[in-house]
């Protein structure tokens, strides 16, 4: 049974943030997705950067408010592994982990502009 939640990639937060985009609006857009969810692993990367980006401070604040899954792991492996675990879309601006995600099966969408935009 698939997950009707998406992950959100740190970049995205990041750039959303730095951007004002209302990320909530566009992601919940997306056929079948009823809330975002944020791996800890993401949350963690977020705490680390916010010591230096304002971006990633507004992001942690911005992740803090949804749901925070389980995951073990860093980086992109561990939003890998979480999106197989659950079977939910990952959405992220990294162009090389967008490939690993569509070699691996996972629906990947990314960030461009302020529209999603669905990869596979």
């Amino acid at each position: 049974m698939k997950a009707n939640f998406a992950i959100v990639d740190t970049n995205v937060i990041i750039y959303a943030m730095k951007s004002r985009i209302r990320l909530d609006d566009i992601v919940l857009d997306l056929n079948g997705i009823a809330r975002i969810a944020i791996p800890e692993c993401v949350l963690d990367e977020l705490k680390k950067l916010s010591a230096s980006d304002v971006n990633a401070r507004i992001g942690l604040k911005y992740a803090q408010k949804h749901e925070i899954i389980r995951s073990e792991g860093r980086g992109d492996e561990c939003i890998l592994q979480t999106a197989i675990r659950y079977g939910c879309p990952v959405i992220t601006n990294d162009r090389e982990f967008i490939e690993v995600l569509k070699k691996n099966h996972v629906v990947v969408a990314s960030l461009s502009g302020r529209k999603i935009v669905r990869m596979n």
